[in-house]
């Protein structure tokens, strides 16, 4: 066990200890709780200097209201602590040295008080993916600080694409069959004669069940279209979960072998969309339009579905598009397919006619991972309409869609429209490779990314932004409504870890922000690539002790049914949501989401509150409840529910 000296301690508006502080070591502040688990787990041992500089252990004392640190011996006239300086609460905190693997991926599981999958798969390492060490899977329980081995999936999950089912599973789809090998370019000859150059994706998927922390192996992603084995399966693929609780994937590169026909797919991407049914434990085509076609790769003789043009001059395969489910049950494509957003139906597998302007990308186009985007809060004083943010360049930029009504005037289409001024002294970074956390309070927190153009070559972590971003959307939460002329924007202390590609944020339920991950300088390989730290960022809220607190409310919900929160602090709440649990990768969270829910004090302790009326608002599937008191502060700590 390592020894550590605490010199000073942070304090509550209470005067109550809760975090050791020593600005000289390299573990600099340590989180009471975090602290406490250290000593009962014998990882650290902490000390305070006592006469002559002898040691006096910190040691933790069991309370009926929670264990808290004290100093043995006790010295007069009180706790060594006690006396000890205060300083300044740094918000991000290095939590663990050792995270055991690359989390290239991340979900929130709802269980408990709460705990993430970390999962990397071959964790970006060709000689992992040679010798077969894929089953890179981490259980990471940061109550206790405290990460265990929890099992994998069968196969390669490194860049697959996963979303949460109905019934709270996480399902995983896709991800690498076989790295890509340049020198077999051109070898690589699809039915169209065409070279090829890229990774083989996996046809396999599984389901992570948070009740037994067990992985099960769930049907398989479709051959390619019209060919009984060959193909299919999908690299860098999104999956969403739809309206009725469907999984819907979109994009991805297929099977590949240079060397077998039998396998090979005849497509450079998985331009048809298809849809898992967890009720059949099935895949099916959506059938209608391709979505994100590399149309430099499709032969002009090669029939299109009934009704898709082929573009001029477009080649816009894209990586993980950002895709939202909308009011109305359509998928709103915040990635421009062909060059255009617009509305996808899965339903009819169709594009809708009405298509709009892309968003303003400083001529850097939207390959691979360069940007993030999030859906900003459904409230129902707006009506829920979907309003989506994207960054990644130098300016933000957002657009309002149509409501739970979709009423859309074609003659004057919604647009993009700069997001506000971002809080910088000179031009803003761009955040490339960064993540957009939505907050309990209704705000957005950007962290991590590079400040460095991809045409430019290579990823520097040099070039790494280490400030976080607040995004306050504008919102008047005593009417529900949005007023953009009030968005702001505010820059955070810089974090001490830089989060590259491969790095990932979520949202906790006790309000923290995890990161973690990331291939330091953007490098595939071996240990000395891979960034294991695990580092928490901590909102203006955390550490208040007059955070409400929720101490009954359901385990399951209806939509549009009226249940009951019981609150200590039920009289002083001023609003209350649902925000989905989250699951990210590659600079994209497709899971997280914010609904807004009416509610009104019924009795002393108790709210009434109203379930989101439809799936086109919240999908089907593990939610955390929040509520949130006339200070803005959220409670200490959400509770989780399945609504369906």
């Amino acid at each position: 066990m390592a020894q550590r000296i605490v010199t000073h301690v942070i304090r509550n508006q209470d005067g109550d200890t809760i975090a050791l502080c020593n600005p000289e070591e390299a573990w600099a502040q340590r989180r009471k709780e975090w602290a406490i688990s250290d000593i009962l787990l014998h990882r650290h041992e902490y000390f305070v200097l006592g006469q002559n500089n002898g040691l006096r252990r910190i040691i933790v004392v069991n309370d009926p209201q929670g264990n808290y640190l004290r100093t043995s011996p006790d010295s007069l006239p009180g706790n060594n602590l006690d006396s000890l300086s205060v300083i300044e609460r740094n918000p991000w905190e290095l939590a663990l040295e050792d995270a055991e693997v690359l989390a290239v991926h991340a979900a929130l599981v709802p269980v408990g008080p709460g705990r993430v999958l970390l999962m990397g798969g071959d964790e970006h390492d060709k000689s992992n993916a040679d010798g077969g060490d894929i089953h890179n899977t981490r259980f990471y329980d940061f109550i206790i600080n405290e990460v265990r081995d929890v099992g994998s999936p069968e196969a390669d999950t490194f860049c697959c694409g996963h979303a949460f089912l109905p019934d709270g599973r996480w399902l995983v789809g896709g991800g690498t069959e076989e790295w890509n090998d340049p020198g077999l370019e051109d070898e690589h000859i699809d039915i169209h004669g065409n070279p090829r150059n890229h990774w083989s994706g996996t046809r396999e998927c599984a389901a992570y069940e948070p009740a037994d922390e067990q992985w099960s192996s769930v049907a398989p992603m479709l051959p390619e279209p019209g060919q009984a084995t060959r193909g299919g399966g999908r690299w860098y693929p999104t999956l969403i979960t739809l309206a009725d609780g469907r999984i819907l994937a979109v994009g991805g590169h297929p099977r590949v072998d240079p060397g077998d026909p039998a396998v090979n797919d005849g497509r450079h991407g998985s331009w048809l969309p298809e849809i898992y049914d967890a009720a059949t434990n099935a895949w099916t085509y959506a059938g209608g339009h391709w979505l994100y076609v590399d149309w430099v790769d499709v032969p002009p003789q090669v029939e299109l579905p009934e009704g898709q043009v082929r573009p001029e001059g477009a080649s816009n395969y894209l990586y993980y598009p950002r895709l939202f489910v909308v009011p109305g049950g359509e998928v709103f494509l915040a990635s421009p397919n062909d060059g255009n957003c617009g509305w996808y139906n899965p339903a009819t597998g169709l594009i809708a006619p009405l298509l709009l302007d892309s968003p303003p990308h400083d001529g850097r186009g939207y390959a691979e991972t360069n940007h993030t985007a999030v859906l900003l809060p459904l409230l129902p004083g707006d009506g829920y309409t979907a309003h989506v943010l994207f960054l990644g360049y130098e300016s933000a930029q957002r657009i309002s869609l149509g409501g739970i009504d979709r009423m859309i005037d074609p003659e004057n289409p919604p647009n993009w429209k700069p997001a506000g001024v971002r809080d910088w002294p000179a031009d803003p970074p761009l955040r490339r490779h960064g993540c957009s956390v939505l907050l309990p309070t209704g705000e957005v927190f950007f962290t991590g990314g590079l400040d460095h153009d991809q045409t430019e070559g290579g990823s520097p972590d040099n070039s790494a932004v280490l400030e976080g971003e607040i995004y306050s959307p504008g919102i008047d939460w005593k009417t529900n409504t949005y007023n953009f002329a009030d968005e702001t924007w505010t820059t955070t202390p810089p974090a001490s870890v830089a989060r590259n590609y491969h790095s990932i944020a979520l949202l906790l339920p006790n309000g923290l922000v995890l990161t973690a991950g990331s291939n330091i300088n953007g490098s595939s390989g071996g240990d000395d690539v891979k960034e294991y730290r695990l580092e928490m960022y901590s909102p203006w809220y955390d550490g208040d002790p007059d955070r409400p607190r929720i101490t009954g409310s359901p385990s399951a919900l209806g939509y549009g049914e009226s249940f009951q929160v019981i609150s200590p602090q039920a009289s002083k709440i001023a609003r209350t949501a649902l925000m989905r649990c989250g699951s990210v990768t590659h600079a994209w969270d497709g899971d997280q989401r914010y609904i807004g829910m009416e509610f009104e004090l019924v009795a002393l302790g108790v709210l009434q509150a109203v379930a989101p009326p439809g799936g086109d608002i919240a999908p089907p599937g593990p939610y955390m409840l929040w509520i949130v008191d006339q200070q803005g502060r959220p409670c200490e700590q959400a509770s989780f529910l399945l609504l369906a």
